[in-house]
């Protein structure tokens, strides 16, 4: 009986990247990084903009401690997770990078979990979007169903 048809007869022999798809992801990694510190100084540059313009405008509205500073609630939950979605595609530009150099055997792991990291949380972040999207719809098709 031949058995060297056997869908599963490598398992275990792990996979081979070839020079070509080393290059491939030394590029995004490279271009991973490139791509995280400048959002994260982005939004460095842009949270030190809003607290210099509109701490004025902000204390004249009631200030840190009044009921108004609920109001920064929501957008700090959502720098916050933007910002660990950045530091997770640095984690695996990083990581990329020096696996596709060969420095370190367990870089490739750590990237791809970076990786799936990143991807799960937008994929959820993404869920939440199509719920509000079509709840927004539901609602405005009751009000002129009305």
């Amino acid at each position: 009986m031949d058995t060297s048809d056997i869908l599963d007869g490598d398992y275990g022999e792990g996979i081979t990247l070839q020079t070509r798809d080393l290059n491939y992801l030394r590029t995004a990694g490279k271009w991973g990084r490139f791509i995280s510190i400048a959002s994260l100084a982005l939004m460095a540059l842009g949270l030190v903009f809003m607290i210099v313009g509109g701490s004025s405008a902000f204390m004249l509205a009631g200030g840190l401690f009044g009921p108004e500073a609920f109001i920064l609630l929501p957008y700090l939950a959502i720098l916050g997770v933007i910002v660990y979605m950045n530091i997770l595609m640095y984690q695996f530009a990083t990581n990329a990078v020096s696996a596709s150099t060969g420095k370190s055997k367990s870089a490739i792991t750590e990237a791809l979990k970076a990786l799936s990291r990143m991807f799960i949380i937008g994929g959820v972040l993404f869920i939440i979007y199509l719920a509000f999207t079509v709840l927004i719809a539901l609602f405005t098709a009751s009000a002129f169903a009305l």
